[in-house]
């Protein structure tokens, strides 16, 4: 019944119409389905002596309301299944269910079959699901909505013979790697004169630019007002170098093989102060970098154009193989520390 509650907010119709209503929906699942139900809400509000804006406004959202109330009652059954990207059914796979409705006298967790499927049923207009499961990568494919009242991501899937499809990605052969830094961790300070800011990410430490695997550079004056304290655009810019070695762009989220060859020395981004959709909200890049070592990392940089009077501000979240392997792939119990 809370579920209910929550959705008669969309109706603002007046507090004594949406009492009104809300004691009728306690009273029975189906009342508004019902249309005795709705004439009762309207004799009520009569015999209450509303005035005739707020009478007719109730009159006329009864039908919504009970259109509303089949909406987010209507009998679920959800057949689903889980497998891997190999079409490998996932058993045991943990599947985490949320109806919009009434819901389902169901546990919040299901588990698959040795099938990798599973089955759901309840009331509501939609299901959300979300699967997981130790060994496994989530994806895109391991979740989403799936609609029966209202559109969704997917659609229905109460036919066992053609059931919803969730994809987990099962973990590679994982190589002892050394982490260094995360996105939403320390953030370094970088000058805004394009002095060199050094990292070493073996040591996970900043040091001097000529010993660094990477170093950083960044230009902008800050943060500019105008005489009414308006904003004004400036032209902000920041390079990323590995002296002797190199970056190429890091696309696939599950790409833990850094290539062999085709690596750059720098690379940098650049918002012009004249620039059609200008902003200082920073970028954000990840990369497979080669460094003057031997080694390979995978890094994630993030540059924010900062009004602080220590410069720029700087994150690195970085993965480095010191074994001169090109597998990139983590596993927190390998880690070098």
């Amino acid at each position: 019944m809370k579920a209910k509650h929550a959705y008669l907010g969309f109706l603002a119709f007046g507090s004594l119409g949406f009492s009104l209503f809300a004691e009728r929906m306690q009273q029975s699942d189906a009342s508004f389905a019902e249309s005795s139900a709705g004439e009762a809400v309207i004799a009520e509000a009569e015999a209450a002596g509303l005035n005739d804006s707020k009478f007719r406004s109730i009159e006329s959202n009864v039908g919504q309301l009970a259109q509303m109330v089949r909406v987010f009652s209507y009998p679920i059954e959800l057949y689903g299944k889980v497998v891997d990207t190999d079409g490998i059914p996932v058993v045991a796979a943990q599947v985490k269910q949320s109806f919009t409705g009434e819901g389902c006298d169901c546990p919040e967790y299901a588990l698959t079959d040795e099938n990798g499927e599973f089955y759901l049923s309840g009331k509501g207009s939609s299901v959300y699901i979300r699967v997981t499961k130790d060994g496994y990568y989530e994806a895109e494919e391991s979740k989403g909505s799936v609609g029966y009242t209202v559109p969704s991501e997917r659609p229905p899937a109460n036919d066992p013979s053609n059931p919803a499809i969730f994809v987990l990605r099962k973990h590679g052969e994982a190589e002892p790697l050394v982490k260094f830094g995360e996105k939403w961790g320390r953030a370094w300070s970088i000058p805004r004169n394009g002095d060199a800011v050094g990292f070493d990410l073996i040591e996970g430490r900043q040091t001097a630019y000529t010993d660094a695997h990477i170093f950083v550079r960044a230009w902008s004056p800050g943060e500019k007002r105008g005489p009414d304290n308006e904003r004004i655009p400036y032209a902000w810019k920041f390079e990323v170098t590995a002296p002797k070695g190199g970056f190429i762009e890091r696309v696939g989220e599950f790409d833990f093989i850094a290539p062999e060859s085709g690596y750059v020395e720098s690379f940098s981004f650049e918002m012009p102060a004249d620039a059609e959709r200008w902003n200082d909200l920073g970028h954000e890049q990840e990369v497979f970098a080669k460094l003057k070592n031997g080694n390979y990392a995978r890094v994630l940089f993030r540059y924010q154009p900062s009004n602080s009077q220590r410069g720029d501000s700087f994150t690195i979240e970085s993965y480095t193989n010191p074994s001169g392997s090109r597998n990139l792939e983590y596993d927190p119990e390998l880690e070098i520390k």
